[in-house]
């Protein structure tokens, strides 16, 4: 028997040759963050890609046109650049005409869903999952972060990070969960006088 709902994560190259990869991604935004940033973002863009089950996510000032333009490029040129390539992205309903030409220029084909239809944008179970995991950073931070500092926050939200990056070198980067204090030690010779 054929083992039923299974995702099997293969390079992008191997799109055409699996019928099983989709070549989808999906996008969309969860409501405003309900404080401002330092750098006065307002917003989040989601991208949720379904091959790999990698969720990106960036902070954005606004609604406006121009914002989701920039989002959708850092969003979809990250994947890029990191040898994956897409057929087809869903879409919220809320577009421009300056967005729908940045994701024609990428050669994608693009859907809408249709008003009160959510089942249809992967993205929506994405945005719940990013939620879930960011507000767990937000409360693992110590209580002196700033709360309006969250945008910085964001790069290490992100899922998935083997399938896209690569495997992390814990001994060239040491890391400490997000938002907490360290303690570091600096030899006398590297500290100013």
């Amino acid at each position: 028997m054929i083992r039923k709902n299974l995702r099997y994560i293969v390079d992008a190259k191997d799109t055409a040759a699996n019928p099983q990869l989709k070549s989808l991604i999906a996008s969309n935004f969860p409501g405003r963050y309900p404080i401002t940033s330092s750098r006065d973002h307002k917003y989040i863009f989601v991208m949720y890609d379904f091959d790999a089950n990698y969720i990106n996510a960036v902070p954005i000032k606004s609604r406006k046109s121009c914002e989701l333009v920039r989002g959708f490029k850092e969003c979809y040129g990250t994947l890029k650049k990191n040898g994956l390539a897409f057929r087809l992205l869903r879409l919220d309903k809320e577009v421009s005409k300056e967005l729908i030409a940045s994701i024609e220029n990428n050669d994608l084909v693009y859907q809408l869903a249709s008003p009160g239809d959510h089942r249809l944008n992967d993205a929506e179970r994405a945005i719940q999952t990013f939620k879930a995991h960011f507000i767990t950073i937000r409360s693992g931070a110590d209580p002196d972060f700033p709360g309006n500092c969250w945008n910085l926050l964001m790069e290490q939200a992100v899922s998935a990070y083997t399938r896209i990056y690569g495997a992390l070198d814990f001994n060239k980067t040491p890391l400490t969960p997000e938002g907490c204090k360290v303690i570091v030690h600096h030899r006398i010779d590297d500290r100013g006088r």
